[in-house]
C-alpha cells in the first residue's frame, strides 16, 4: 500500500500537535498538583474535568467555574 503524501503530512500533525498537547497538560497537571489538588478529583470522569480537555473537548469555563467552587458541584 504506497501512504499518500496527504495522509503522511496529517499523521506528521498530529505528532505534533499531541507532543504539544502533553507538553501543556503537563503544565496543568503540575499547577493544580502543586496547589493540593488530588489527580482523582482532576480526571474523576464526570463531564468537566481534564480527561474532556486532553480529548479535545473544551470544557474550560465549565472546569474552572468547579474548580473556584472548591471542586464541589
Amino acid at each position: 500500500m504506497k501512504v499518500s503524501k496527504d495522509i503522511q503530512y496529517k499523521m506528521h500533525k498530529a505528532a505534533r500537535l499531541h507532543s504539544e498537547a502533553n507538553k501543556l497538560m503537563e503544565d496543568v497537571n503540575d499547577y493544580f498538583e502543586k496547589n493540593g489538588i488530588d489527580e482523582d478529583v482532576l480526571r474523576c470522569g464526570n463531564g468537566i474535568s481534564l480527561e474532556e480537555v486532553e480529548l479535545g473537548n473544551d470544557i474550560v469555563d465549565e472546569f474552572v467555574s468547579w474548580a473556584e467552587n472548591d471542586f464541589e458541584l
